[in-house]
């Protein structure tokens, strides 16, 4: 999804700290003078894109052409096939990269990325990811998908959870565009092996059903990384909220409405606090919403308030069904219901009498005593031969009754 761009603008930073090769990445003051001239440079371009300069960072990496000797003059280490002196100047064209990227010059950050995957020993899988980036902003969605799977290939067993997990989320995106649904949904099921912060795939898989008109699965995995976006920071989760509303308008360009739709944007909506309540309350929720939550495994306090919140707008009683879910695991999510105007339609007709009420019978219900076998066993005997012995005394009173005789 769209999401993607807010997660490649966070990784920004992360990625320009983590060095193109892992080599080295930690350069001294010591050294041959040819590496010397080089960390110059590099120390010139590192302080240039921290700054935000990233013209500044260009101009820095040019000089790289009038320092008399180019990468192939380098000396190269017999145990590394690699040295100091290429590693420094790999993490220079990989700042450049970066900077050329955020001046949108994607042609250029796209060669200078490739060298970077050319010659660095050990690539990172930012490598990869922003290479990738730059051939699809140039249009060349298949050969992104191939630097991708690539990635995926070489890094399998080499990368953390988390780097994976990123490869594995732009992958599926990117089979989205191309309309391979089936394995955007297989990379989003992966993903969520992987990490349960996996709001971004799961959407991604649920479009992806939408598509093979599959309106079950999307609703349930939408409503699982609808759940899941609450794991994340507010600031990010804003993100994720506006780039499902661009998402899922864009779908509803290419393949028209449903009421799945609209209770996806609705969601969305709500998601972002008061929004869905006072500008898009056009977006009411449909009837089956309630048998996918079920389906939501560890409904966090937010996802279980938005579901009751929708529920009372729509004044529909099935609010009362996540009100008592809150009162029971997360009483302080029920208290803030009754200063919510979200939820004035349910307290102004029903007050919260059932939900106390449900709640008491839950706490008062009496335990189950355990009664040993063999003692039930010898009750019932007992009460048996007191019935048949009472049959037994009847049945005799009954025979030896004198027989009135009838009178003439």
């Amino acid at each position: 999804m769209k999401l993607k761009k807010y997660l490649i603008i966070l990784t920004i930073l992360a990625a320009a700290l983590t060095p193109a090769d892992s080599i080295n990445g930690q350069y001294t003051e010591e050294g041959s003078e040819k590496y010397q001239k080089l960390s110059v440079i590099y120390s010139e371009m590192e302080q240039a894109f921290y700054r935000g300069q990233y013209n500044d960072v260009i101009k820095s990496a040019d000089k790289l052409k009038d320092i008399g000797f180019t990468y192939n003059d380098l000396e190269e280490d017999e145990e590394t096939e690699n040295s100091d002196e290429r590693a420094i100047w790999i993490d220079m064209l990989w700042f450049r990269g970066l900077a050329e990227n955020n001046l949108g010059q994607y042609k250029e950050a796209g060669e200078s990325f490739n060298f970077v995957l050319e010659n660095a020993k050990n690539p990172s899988s930012h490598v990869f990811t922003f290479y990738a980036e730059t051939l699809n902003k140039q249009g060349d969605r298949k050969k992104a998908i191939s630097v991708l799977e690539k990635g995926v290939e070489y890094l399998e067993d080499k990368i953390s959870d988390h780097d994976m997990h990123s490869l594995l989320w732009n992958l599926g995106w990117y089979y989205y565009l191309e309309k391979n649904y089936r394995k955007t949904i297989v990379l989003g099921f992966e993903c969520s092996e992987i990490s349960q912060y996996s709001t971004g795939p799961l959407f991604n898989a649920s479009l992806a059903f939408l598509a093979l008109k599959d309106d079950e699965n999307a609703m349930r995995y939408f409503l699982k990384a609808f759940n899941s976006s609450f794991l994340y920071d507010d600031d990010f989760r804003e993100w994720m909220f506006q780039a499902v509303i661009e998402d899922v308008n864009n779908f509803i360009k290419e393949y028209g409405g449903s009421d799945i739709l609209n209770t996806m944007l609705f969601l969305a909506y709500k998601g972002l606090d008061d929004m869905a309540s006072h500008i898009h309350s056009v977006y009411l929720i449909n009837e089956p919403l309630g048998r996918y939550t079920d389906f939501v495994d560890d409904p966090t306090p937010p996802f279980l308030y938005v579901i009751a919140s929708s529920y009372s707008l729509k004044e529909n009683s099935h609010v009362e069904k996540y009100l008592i879910q809150l009162r029971r695991s997360h009483p302080s999510y029920l208290e803030r219901s009754k200063t919510d105007p979200d939820f004035d339609w349910y307290y102004s007709t029903h007050g919260d009498d059932k939900i106390n009420k449900t709640n008491q019978r839950h706490i008062e219900k009496p335990k189950h005593k355990h009664i040993d076998k063999k003692k039930q066993k010898h009750i019932e005997k007992k009460k048996q031969k007191h019935t048949d012995k009472k049959k037994q005394k009847h049945t005799e009173k009954k025979k030896h009754k004198p027989v009135k005789k009838k009178k003439n």
